[in-house]
């Protein structure tokens, strides 16, 4: 209701393409110390199905997954300000 109050307050945010978040797990599997886990997400990284695949195998790693949600965020915040501030507005 508000938004169509003030439409020239608002901007849609623009959707991410998928690679951006297949290039996140790969980056972040690239940087996983643990051998045998870093192998497993490399694999499970391959091909048709990565997202699921990888969910699948963190979920087994629980330090992993709290890593793994951590660089996720901060890469993720990282583009939100980039983007705020390719558009002229000061991230608060």
């Amino acid at each position: 209701d508000i938004l169509f109050k003030n439409p020239d307050r608002y901007i849609c945010i623009p959707e991410r393409p998928s690679y951006e978040g297949y290039n996140l797990m790969v980056e972040f599997a690239e940087k996983v110390e643990d051998e045998l886990l870093r192998e497993k997400l490399s694999i499970a990284l391959d091909g048709k199905g990565a997202f699921r695949r990888f969910k699948n195998v963190i979920a087994d790693y629980p330090d992993y997954r709290e890593k793994w949600f951590r660089f996720r965020d901060e890469r993720l915040n990282k583009k939100v300000i980039e983007w705020l501030n390719s558009i002229g507005i000061e991230p608060v």
